[in-house]
């Protein structure tokens, strides 16, 4: 047979920030006064034998200076998750999307 493999994702809600604006994320947009709330992510995937990680997050520190409320540590979750971080392959989410780059072996 020449089935795809089988993936179960894991989406890891780390972070959020309730006042950020859109003209935090959006140039010359034209209400950038208004409130545009943002959830902070990154994913586990599991399956045909393999862990890859999309996006490893960003340290309690470096989101409270950027002002977002931070909910969990990602490894942690994954932890949880009976991940080994030592031995997960990691892919930035901009790669992971366009497909651009193969993943790397990461300690997290």
């Amino acid at each position: 047979s020449n089935s795809s493999p089988t993936y179960e994702i894991y989406a890891i809600r780390y972070a959020t920030n309730t006042k950020r604006t859109r003209n935090d994320n959006f140039i010359k947009d034209s209400r950038p006064s208004e409130l545009l709330p943002m959830d902070f992510y990154c994913w586990v995937l599991k399956g045909n034998g393999r862990t890859y990680v999309v996006d490893t997050g960003m340290a309690k520190a470096k989101a409270e200076r950027s002002g977002h409320q931070f909910l969990v540590n990602p490894v942690d979750v994954m932890r949880k998750l009976g991940v080994d971080p030592a031995t997960v392959a990691v892919m930035p989410a901009a790669m992971a999307l366009n497909g651009t780059a193969p993943s790397r072996k990461r300690t997290l």
